[in-house]
């Protein structure tokens, strides 16, 4: 049993729900390289830095996204931090980038 006064068995990254653990379907930003396997299949992503990955488990599947546009949201917690870095966009702003993505079994 887990509470407030009692340190947890793992650590935060390793907390999970149905779409897979913190750190799996935690944003990364500003990714260079990234890759995703399952088994033997695997994705390798080359960014210049400008890109941010996501992934999550659904209906069975491992998902990744791939944006070249990303935010803090609007969790509370992080809010002050994150007003540094928010780039709201407009209506009109466009959006780009360009990544290389690799295939491999």
């Amino acid at each position: 049993m887990q509470g407030f006064n009692v340190k947890p068995n793992q650590a935060w990254a390793f907390d999970q729900n149905e779409l897979g653990t913190n750190d799996f379907r935690s944003t990364k930003m500003n990714i260079t390289n990234a890759s995703l396997a399952n088994g033997s299949e695997k994705v390798i992503v080359i960014s210049d830095g400008s890109q941010s990955i996501r992934c999550w488990l659904a209906n069975d599947k491992i998902n990744l996204l791939i944006a070249s546009y990303s935010n803090m949201g609007a969790e509370g917690f992080f809010r002050t931090h994150a007003e540094l870095i928010d780039r709201p966009l407009k209506p009109g702003d466009y959006i780009s980038g360009t990544v290389q993505l690799t295939f491999s079994k």
